[in-house]
């Protein structure tokens, strides 16, 4: 995998454990129900926890610029 693939899976995939993990300490701590979890889970919610990009593009340059 090139390496610029490679880093923008990682983030990526950095940014949804975040979200399942947050989402657990919720119910966990019984502020929401199984019900808001599964909302919380589902391909819509999880495509959104993503779409902030600008962790993932200013992360992504500072290791693509160590990489040359």
């Amino acid at each position: 995998m090139p390496i610029v693939e490679e880093v923008v899976h990682e983030w990526f995939q950095q940014q949804l454990v975040e979200t399942v993990m947050s989402a657990s300490a919720l119910k966990q701590g019984g502020r929401w129900s199984s019900q808001e979890i599964e909302k919380l889970w589902d391909d819509t919610a999880l495509t959104a926890a993503i779409l902030p990009r600008y962790h993932v593009e200013c992360r992504s340059s500072g290791r693509w610029a160590s990489a040359w």
